[in-house]
């Protein structure tokens, strides 16, 4: 609400209050590696970390832990996290020793 007096007159504003989503209940859960890979960056807003940075993780290895807090007093929250990794793959490719192709000079014969 925003109020202005103009001389003897007074100006209200009213503006409706835009509240912010609230999230969906999601059940406790872990985090866990989709892939092989070597972690390059890791954002952890809820949960407890496993892993770190530079470090080489197999497929299905836990990344984030959905419990939190001390041995006594552990608490299931939804991990949430932002991890990159880095990954290789192998592939085989033939190519032929000898390949016959046009160049192009822009002259016309």
């Amino acid at each position: 609400v925003g109020v202005d007096l103009k001389g003897t007159t007074i100006h209200m504003k009213v503006v409706e209050k835009n509240e912010p989503e609230k999230e969906k209940y999601v059940s406790p859960r872990n985090i866990v590696a989709k892939k092989k890979a070597t972690i390059t960056r890791m954002f952890v807003q809820k949960g407890q970390p496993m892993a770190a940075i530079h470090d080489h993780v197999e497929k299905g290895q836990l990344l984030v832990s959905g419990l939190i807090g001390s041995e006594d007093h552990q608490q299931e929250v939804a991990s949430k996290a932002e991890i990159y990794g880095e990954t290789w793959y192998r592939s085989e490719v033939t190519v032929p020793l000898e390949t016959l192709f046009n160049v192009y000079t822009g002259k016309v014969r």
